[in-house]
């Protein structure tokens, strides 16, 4: 279809008369206007004017389930309107490969379907970024911030792909990611756990190996949120992206912003949904730890308030792991709870979690003896220095007898938590 630059239909073809549902005769001479009672508003607006000699794709949708790429060209006043149908699932795959994701070989047309029409679907977001990289790069030459910025994302970005999840969006050193679309996974929120553990994991060897060249290079801090999310192909007539809105999103990314460096934030939901689906074996043991926590965050202008916990959540630790009823030095992560936080937005504070990943390398016997040891004593020295680290100077008894506690389920026994870099897993 031509349109001349008096919004009058100079052309229509017989193909895109028949979608319109009008005789070419009827249609040609008339103001561009008269669309509007044949297409529904979502095709409508997709008919845009891009600037002169530039040209607008965009997908859309007509009432009938139909998607089409609407591809819109301006030269010397005339705009040429071009409607693809691009239902068919092999001509949609290529197109929607193009801007959003390298691989849909392993995708289901109903797990596609988000790319078509948006839906409300419950899942994990997180968003990750670098601490203190804004001040840094003012330092830099543009060559060195590139050359930082494109290593961290190479981190980051492979880590999230590997876990099954999808990389949503690149914003400044922010990366945007979905776990539960398009694919979606019941252990969505164990899988943004896994993904944000090994995310700072992965920056902190980059670091040190920025380090050994004798240069800088920042942590990242990660803000992980579950909830139902508004999940879709949404944007303007000049650029489209697969994105997800909600509250859930903005808290995810309000958390992102009051982690410190190296740190992991995330809320209730998100572990209590990674509970309810975790690997076969893993166990759940809940204890309590009388160290006094520090509120410390880098919240700024988007956190109304941080308040310290109620008593019944204060030194609230959960460990997850294969087999750790039995034996808890076998911990993969371990939650803390942290603080209430309120951000803009959110109606009542609530309560903050920080997750460690733990591993043990152990390689002698005497080591493992000893490992063992610090698990089954009773008390610890004075002068031990696993009690004199600041970080985790208490222990924590298993012997927690609340009315429908885990810890209730579990032996008595003492529980020492040790900070990520002194764990290492038993052989």
């Amino acid at each position: 279809m031509r349109i001349g630059p008096d919004e009058r239909i100079l052309h229509i073809n017989s193909a895109f008369a028949r979608h319109v549902g009008v005789s070419r005769a009827d249609i040609v001479g008339k103001k561009a206007e008269v669309l509007r009672r044949s297409l529904n508003p979502e095709l409508f607006v997709a008919i845009a004017r891009p600037e002169e000699g530039g040209s607008l794709v965009r997908l859309a949708t007509d009432d009938r389930g139909k998607v089409f790429e609407v591809k819109t060209t301006l030269h010397e006043g005339m705009l040429d309107v071009v409607m693809e149908d691009v239902t068919d699932e092999h001509q949609f795959r290529n197109l929607v490969q193009r801007y959003v994701l390298k691989d849909f070989d392993t995708l289901s047309d109903e797990e596609l379907r988000t790319f078509k029409f948006p839906e409300r679907r419950f899942m994990s977001v997180s968003f990750t970024d670098l601490r203190g990289f804004t001040q840094l790069v003012e330092a830099l030459a543009p060559e060195e911030v590139r050359g930082m910025i494109n290593a961290y994302f190479e981190e980051v970005i492979r880590v999230v792909e590997a876990n099954g999840a999808t990389v949503a969006q690149l914003v400044g050193d922010e990366v945007m990611a979905f776990y539960g679309a398009p694919r979606y996974f019941k252990d969505h929120a164990f899988r943004s756990i896994k993904t944000a553990c090994e995310q700072v994991e992965k920056v902190d060897e980059l670091c040190a190996r920025y380090k050994r060249a004798g240069k800088r290079m920042c942590r990242c801090g990660v803000g992980i949120s579950a909830g139902e999310v508004v999940l879709g192909n949404m944007g303007s007539a000049s650029r489209q992206a697969y994105t997800a809105f909600g509250p859930s999103v903005n808290l995810a990314s309000r958390l992102c912003g009051a982690a410190l460096e190296g740190q992991i934030l995330l809320t209730e939901v998100v572990l209590n949904s990674a509970l309810e689906a975790l690997p076969a074996g893993w166990e759940v043991i809940e204890s309590r730890s009388i160290a006094a926590h520090e509120i410390v965050t880098s919240a700024g202008g988007k956190i109304d308030d941080v308040q310290e916990l109620p008593d019944d959540l204060k030194g609230k630790v959960l460990s997850i792991g294969p087999g750790i009823g039995a034996q808890s030095e076998t911990g993969e992560f371990i939650f803390r709870y942290l603080y209430l936080l309120k951000p803009k937005g959110i109606a009542k504070p609530l309560p903050v979690i920080t997750v460690e990943r733990v591993r043990f390398e152990c390689t002698s016997r005497i080591h493992r003896q000893q490992v063992r040891h610090i698990f089954e004593s009773s008390a610890l020295d004075a002068d031990s220095p696993f009690a004199s680290s600041p970080t985790n100077r208490a222990f924590e008894r298993k012997n927690d007898r609340r009315p429908g506690s885990l810890a209730q389920k579990a032996n008595t026994r003492l529980q020492i938590t040790f900070p990520r870099q002194l764990f290492c897993t038993m052989r």
